[in-house]
Parts: C-alpha cells; structure tokens; sequence
C-alpha cells in the first residue's frame, strides 16, 4: 500500500528554461537549461560511503571456480558498498544540462519536397563531469522522416542510431535503435550462435548488447499556433465542455 499510495517524503524543484535565435542566413541556435533543481532526502535516507576509513577497504572473494560465484561477488561488492551506512536527511542536486544547439534547413530538390536539417547540439552536465555532443541528421520527405544520430561522450563512448518516423498533424509513429552498431552485432550473434569451450564452460564468442525504441503519439484539438500567425481568429466560440456545461446549466437568452 505504501508503494501504491504517492507520498512526498523526499520533495524536490526543478526548473527548465530556453531561449532560440534566428540569424538572417538561416540558423536556429538553441540555449537550453534543462532540470537544474535540488531533491531533499527525509531523514531516514541512508548514505553510504566507501573505499574509505569508514568503511573496508577491501574484500577477499573465494569460490570463483564454483558454481555459486556469481552469489559470491554480490555479497563481497555489498559488503563493502553497504557497511556502516549514516542515516540523516541531506540535500543533493538534479542532474541539470547545459545545453547549445546549432541547426539549419535545406531544402534538397527545386520543389521543397526534401527538406534536410542537420543540429549539432553539445550537453554538459552541470554538477558532475558528463559531456555529450551529438549530430542529428534528418531527412524529411512529406510526413516520412529517417534521422541519423552520432553521439560521442566524455567517456570515449561512440554510438551510432537511426529512427524512421512518420508524422501528421495530430499523430505520429516512431521506431528506431539508439546504438545500431551493438543492435546489429546481437542480432548476429542471435542468428549464428558460435560458441567456444573455455574451462568447461560454454561462452559467447561476442560481447554484444542490443538497443530497440518504438512509440507513437496522439494530439486532440486544433493545431497550436503562435496568436501573430494564427491562421483563424477565435470569436468566442465555445469547446465541447463549454457546450456540455450550457446543455446542463441552461441559460435563459435575451434577444
């Protein structure tokens, strides 16, 4: 019931701003301030620290050629991480982004049917060391959208992705892999399973990992459109709860 039933024991804030600018040959730069807030953790919260004096500094796992090594690592890691925890309340930060991004459209063919818009955009972290960069390559033909993804990070980290979208104006449908490479190499190894003997044990030849995203979205009502360029004028007119609402309260009308 405590899992079910939402409680604030640990309350936090958080903000998120941006701003964007239009140079007069065609660029958008970005500024985005994204998450930049505090939790702050009840006084039951526990810390733990180790790898230091508060705690070993070190452990002896035996038994790694026995069947019951992987509960053998576990329990040795746990041991060191969870001794001698300081149970008090504290503040810690949100993980806050810094963000810049750079994009621009051109149009592929006479007719404006192709649009590409590459972004380069960079990320930064900013209470820990994280740093992403990240180029995105869009190519748009009509409502069908196939978008290239490279990322590379601060810890040397290289990913290549791909997602196919098709998009209207009040739906969209979207498939696509974040790491195609590691996807690819699964997919191989799934389909032709060599393995090798290694003491007695039968292994993997390939460390591979896979990486598969799907979704779709919905959008109910009319388009959202900025009031300086809105392509019609409200006059008043009432939505269907407003309707809804005079059907119930009905109102006397004078002419």
């Amino acid at each position: 019931a405590q899992n079910l039933i939402p409680a604030f024991h640990n309350p936090g804030l958080s903000i998120s701003i941006g701003t964007s600018y239009k140079t007069e040959d065609g660029y958008t730069i970005q500024t985005n301030l994204k998450d930049l807030g505090f939790i702050h953790w009840n006084k039951t919260s526990g810390i733990y620290n180790f790898n230091n004096f508060n705690s070993p500094n070190s452990a002896t796992i035996h038994g790694l050629t026995t069947p019951y090594r992987e509960d053998s690592v576990y329990q040795k890691f746990a041991y060191l991480v969870k001794t001698k925890p300081t149970i008090n309340s504290f503040n810690s930060p949100t993980n806050g982004l810094l963000e810049l991004s750079a994009m621009k459209v051109f149009w592929l063919d006479y007719n404006k049917l192709f649009k590409f818009a590459p972004t380069l955009i960079a990320s930064k972290e900013l209470f820990y060391s994280g740093f992403t960069v990240v180029l995105v390559t869009p190519v748009q033909y009509q409502n069908y959208s196939l978008t290239f993804t490279s990322a590379y990070n601060d810890l040397k980290l290289f990913n290549f992705g791909s997602q196919f979208m098709i998009k209207s104006s009040n739906a969209e449908f979207f498939i696509g892999s974040e790491r195609l490479f590691q996807t690819g190499a699964f997919i191989t190894s799934a389909l032709n399973p060599v393995a090798t003997q290694i003491q007695g044990l039968t292994r993997p030849t390939a460390s591979t990992g896979a990486d598969f995203f799907i979704g779709f979205s919905m959008k109910f009502g009319p388009l959202i459109e900025h009031p300086m360029n809105a392509s019609s004028v409200p006059m008043g007119e009432k939505g269907p709860l407003g309707q809804l609402f005079d059907r119930i309260f009905k109102k006397d009308k004078f002419k």
